[in-house]
């Protein structure tokens, strides 16, 4: 697996799933949220 550390802490996320969990940096995180709950509504979003 690739990765490179994100620029701060803040605006991290944390992805939950069946087998684990996976952290991204994104870079808006607001149209992130908004396309994730476009897909499933039932996505539970934590700040």
């Amino acid at each position: 697996m690739i990765s490179s550390p994100a620029p701060s802490i803040m605006g991290r996320v944390e992805i939950y799933y069946q087998s684990g969990s996976i952290v991204i940096s994104p870079k808006d995180f607001n149209d992130f949220e908004r396309d994730l709950l476009a897909v499933n509504p039932g996505i539970t979003v934590k700040k």
